[in-house]
């Protein structure tokens, strides 16, 4: 197995997330980071000790010494870093969604097609262990036909004001649609989504959907982004499959890890992202560790595809947009 060097594109809040998951990947290294804010480039810089430093995207993308370049950028500004990788020759690891927009992400897929490189989304759950192990008892047979599936990603209030700028079926519930998406191995035939609005903004914080696959199954999928931070819950998210032979369950509250402090109840997260000696673990390292072996071994990204990304988006898509 030999070393890779990536770049990262966006050090904001899970750009910085990407840069210490990969402090625990010891084949890859991060060369390089970009960001049009030089308060948040500069403080990345000093933070991680990263000498290459840019403002613009095109730049990084030129070095010549990046086998690959993950871009974390918001969600609906993927398509021109992406494309700019492939033309430079990078392999690329994109935050989820692929895209806000169908035609930029199939303009994206046919991009890296064309060019021969791997192009992975950050589908987190299919890495995150509760996740992974329901798909193989499913997969078993333990379960038998699904029959109906039922999720809920929820979150506290203050997160509104950073994730608001995309509409929540795309931006939360795509991760349990891309889930049931990988579970049932079906297709969506018919999407209704339900939405309501409490706090000011560009997009409702009550996004309810309910789906019905062409084998039958039905789901209901709820994000609600109105925990009250004094409740201390960071992360309430669950998922049910229930088939002809068996029921799973599967809960993420509670986390078994919590602080009674001066300041209240407090929890953590332990599966997704959790930091502890000085870098990400749990799915998110396991995420990464899996696309840069990919790129270190000259492997097929397998185990989630560009165009089950893509079909999760166009179930989100017709949720957001309900034809009339």
């Amino acid at each position: 197995m030999r070393d890779i060097k990536v770049g990262v594109i966006g050090c904001g809040l899970f750009g910085s997330t990407i840069i210490e998951g990969f402090k625990g990947v010891p084949f890859a290294h991060v060369e390089a980071i970009c960001d049009t804010n030089s308060k948040t480039l500069s403080a990345a810089v000093k933070k991680y000790k990263i000498k290459k430093a840019f403002n613009d995207y095109r730049e990084l993308c030129k070095l010549s010494e990046l086998d690959a370049v993950c871009v974390v950028t918001p969600e609906n500004m993927h398509r021109a870093p992406v494309m700019t990788a492939f033309e430079n020759g990078k392999h690329v690891y994109c935050e989820k969604p692929i895209a806000t927009s169908l035609g930029d992400a199939e303009a994206m897929i046919t991009r890296a097609e064309k060019a021969g490189l791997e192009f992975m989304i950050g589908h987190i759950l299919r890495f995150e262990t509760r996740y992974v192990m329901a798909k193989e008892e499913i997969d078993a047979g333990k379960v038998g036909k699904i029959i109906a599936l039922s999720a809920r990603r929820n979150r506290v209030k203050d997160q509104y004001a950073l994730y608001s700028r995309t509409h929540f079926a795309i931006e939360t519930s795509i991760h349990d649609i891309d889930t049931m998406l990988w579970y049932t191995k079906d297709k969506v035939v018919n999407v209704r989504g339900f939405m309501r609005q409490v706090q000011k903004g560009p997009n409702p914080d009550v996004v309810i959907g309910i789906m019905e696959f062409a084998n039958g199954c039905i789901a209901h999928l709820e994000t609600i982004v109105l925990i009250p931070k004094p409740s201390g819950v960071i992360i309430d998210d669950a998922m049910k499959v229930v088939g002809d032979k068996g029921i799973l369950t599967l809960d993420i509250a509670p986390v078994g890890l919590s602080l009674w402090g001066n300041k209240g109840y407090q929890t953590y997260d332990i599966g997704y992202d959790s930091r502890f000696y000085g870098q990400a673990n749990g799915a998110m390292l396991a995420e990464l560790t899996y696309f840069a072996r990919c790129i270190s071994e000259g492997k097929k990204v397998k185990i989630i595809t560009p165009y089950e990304a893509l079909e999760s988006l166009k179930v989100a898509w017709r949720w957001c947009n309900p034809v009339k």
